[in-house]
Parts: C-alpha cells; sequence; structure tokens
C-alpha cells in the first residue's frame, strides 16, 4: 500500500504545531523545515479543522513527551523588526546541529542588518559546540561594526551561559526592550564590553 503523501513523521507536526503556536507565517515555516509551503499550509489546515472537531490532540501527540523524543532538530527562522532581525532559535542547540547553526549565522550576518538579536526562548539544550559557534558568530559582527546580542534564553540555556560565564563574551537580554535599548543607545559604540540584563 502506498503511503499517502500528507503524511510527515510525528517530530515535523510536533515542529509546525510550535510554530503555529507562536503564530509564525506559514512561509516562514515552510523555509525553516525545508518543506513545500502547499504542505504546511494541509498541515495547518489540518489542525484548524482538528481543533475546531475537539481531535488536536490525535494529531499532534503529547507534545510534553514529544520533546523528550530521541531525535533532535534544530529551527532557526528570522523574523524583521523594524530595527534590528531575530534569529529565532528552537530545538537543541548541539553538537549534531553546530554546522547548521553555523551556516544559518552565516546567512543571516550576511544581511543588511546590523543589529541581531538571537532569540533563545526555545532552545532545549546548548553545548559547547553550539556556544563556540555563537560566540564566533558575536566576535565576527563585532569586528564588522556590528552588534548581537542573546534574548531571552530559556532556562536551561541560562544555566548554561551562567555556569560557562557567556554573558562575558556575547552580551544576554532577557527583555526585547532592554535588548533594544543597549542595541541602539550611544553606548553602543563599545562593543567589547560585556552587558547581561
Amino acid at each position: 500500500m502506498q503511503k499517502k503523501q500528507h503524511e510527515l513523521p510525528m517530530h515535523i507536526y510536533h515542529r509546525i504545531y510550535r510554530f503555529s503556536r507562536r503564530n509564525v507565517e506559514p512561509d516562514r515555516i515552510a523555509l525553516t523545515l525545508d518543506l513545500p509551503l502547499k504542505t504546511v499550509q494541509r498541515v495547518l489546515e489540518r489542525f484548524a479543522h482538528a481543533q475546531k472537531h475537539g481531535g488536536l490532540e490525535h494529531l499532534v501527540g503529547d507534545l510534553a513527551s514529544a520533546e523528550k523524543e530521541p531525535q533532535t532538530f534544530l529551527d532557526i527562522y528570522v523574523a524583521p523588526k523594524v530595527r534590528y532581525v531575530v534569529a529565532d532559535i528552537s530545538g537543541w542547540a548541539v553538537a549534531e546541529h553546530a554546522l547548521y547553526l553555523k551556516e544559518r549565522l552565516h546567512e543571516i550576518g550576511r544581511s543588511q542588518w546590523k543589529v541581531i538579536a538571537l532569540l533563545m526562548r526555545d532552545v532545549i539544550s546548548l553545548d559547547d559546540a553550539a556556544a563556540e559557534v555563537i560566540v564566533s558568530f558575536h566576535d565576527e559582527l563585532v569586528a564588522r561594526g556590528r552588534y548581537t546580542a542573546i534574548l531571552d534564553p530559556s532556562r536551561q540555556t541560562e544555566e548554561y551561559i551562567s555556569e560557562h560565564q557567556i554573558e562575558e563574551k556575547v552580551p544576554v537580554f532577557g527583555t526585547e526592550k532592554t535588548f533594544e535599548d543597549e542595541a541602539f543607545s550611544t553606548r553602543r559604540h563599545d562593543k567589547r564590553r560585556p552587558a547581561t540584563r
């Protein structure tokens, strides 16, 4: 029997669901997950239909247990703001995905944006390899007269940052307001000064 076209691995449904809960546009979800836009739209329509008829749990399962699945992922989607861009990072920022992280950050760094926020609210795990990529990215941008910082780290990420003193190398902010204040203040030109909020 041929597998239906709309069937995807369960972890992809979970990832699409997470993005939809954060109101990420379908085209950005498709780009981030490297899926056809029509596939993403079809899944979102199924979610909407299931939610309306009370069957959403059947489609996405228990998201809490899904996060314990051994299969890891790293998603990075770009959300432009008025004066800066947010690289929204979710999943496992670990050695397994360090190359992908490096490539995506390199692409974002080559864009016209002078200020980049690395939103890490939905990072489940951070390790040395990924942290090294982030620190190198920050140093590279500073050398080019640009600004980047970690924004709103998850509890797990915050613990790693504190334990390894990453805030001494890359500014860390808890809110967009403090990030914006620092990024666009006249003090910003003192780029080597660590800032933690």
